[in-house]
């Protein structure tokens, strides 16, 4: 148990990894144990009368329905927390945390308001909606980083984060387009947010960017592979360049004598 504890802290993906946990636990209990066992979570017609489902939504998920729905299930959790932890570890645990939080706020309540104006039935569930908004903010901030794909088929970050803006708008919006625009709220918020266009609302708070754990060789031209995602060195030069922005902030304020 102390190794694993070791291993998250070493990960500095604290929140990612415990909102995975629950997740994988989540799952296991419905498939598993009592597959009607947390229906109770999900957003439905009447969730006004049980508001908290407008935050447990994303628990109630059942990925073994079908082979295809497993694998999909099982693919989402390992992209969230390849995303996730990278996204923490630049904007810290518990802004990330919030992050999150929000986004499962924002596109429930997005959803729902606009499904109860049309007169329309709803029933959400699972943990798309705000892996999306995830998906989107990291593609903001790695626009360069390169996924391969099957290991074979190059996909940038910005192509990835349209990807998801259009599955998303097709997937809520195919009966009714009004709730797939309303789906890709949160997206859209996240693309802001990630962007620093949110005026007041910092992605990075006071431009501090932690540094990757691995020393890169600013000399290296040819792409860094972590994991999965493969950054050129655009990114790096990207990094170097807030990094410097942040020093030199931080410069003025000791000259100007400011605590």
């Amino acid at each position: 148990m102390g190794d694993f504890k070791d291993w998250v802290r070493n990960q500095r993906a604290t929140a990612t990894t415990a909102i995975l946990t629950s997740f994988v636990l989540a799952v296991v209990y419905v498939g598993f144990t009592h597959p009607t066992g947390l229906i109770s979570l999900r957003i439905t017609n009447f969730s006004f009368q049980t508001p908290w489902t407008f935050l447990t939504y994303p628990w109630e998920w059942n990925i073994f329905g079908s082979g295809m729905a497993l694998l999909a299930g099982i693919f989402l959790l390992v992209w969230f927390y390849q995303i996730g932890s990278i996204i923490e570890r630049e904007m810290g645990s518990l802004r990330f945390a919030s992050f999150f939080g929000a986004s499962i706020l924002i596109a429930s309540a997005s959803l729902w308001t606009v499904a109860k104006s049309m007169g329309s039935p709803i029933a959400i569930s699972g943990p798309y909606l705000p892996i999306a908004a995830t998906s989107v903010a990291w593609a903001v901030r790695n626009r360069s980083a390169v996924i391969m794909l099957y290991g074979v088929i190059p996909l940038n970050g910005i192509f990835i984060g349209w990807s998801f803006g259009v599955l998303t708008l097709l997937m809520f919006g195919f009966q009714y387009p009004a709730l797939g625009l309303a789906a890709c709220i949160p997206l859209f918020l996240a693309f802001l947010f990630a962007s620093d266009k949110i005026p007041g609302l910092p992605f990075v708070p006071n431009g501090v960017v932690i540094p990757l754990r691995r020393r890169i060789d600013p000399k290296k031209k040819e792409a860094t592979t972590r994991g999965n995602v493969q950054y050129d060195q655009s990114y790096f030069d990207e990094v170097k360049r807030r990094e410097q922005e942040r020093l030199e902030k931080e410069r003025l304020r000791k000259l100007l004598g400011e605590d």
